[in-house]
């Protein structure tokens, strides 16, 4: 029997950015879901915020979002 629920969550965490210019931490927030497809393979997806203000002192501020799907087997 296939289940009919979606799993809904919430992300918050550090992000740590670094690059040739230096390097700093920043925020990640974002959203993502799940659901089943069959019993052993569900479908979801996620939605992050990454954010460095004032990157290593520099006063310039970094954002970027990312978007992941994937599709899982559940042995």
């Amino acid at each position: 029997m296939v289940r009919k629920e979606v799993h809904v969550y919430t992300v918050a965490g550090l992000a740590h950015m670094q690059g040739r210019f230096g390097s700093d931490t920043g925020l990640v927030l974002g959203a993502g879901a799940e659901t089943h497809l069959t019993e052993h393979v569900t479908l979801g997806g996620e939605l992050l915020h990454h954010q460095v203000s004032d990157f290593d002192g520099t006063g310039e501020s970094f954002s970027m979002n990312t978007l992941t799907g994937r599709l899982n087997y559940r042995f």
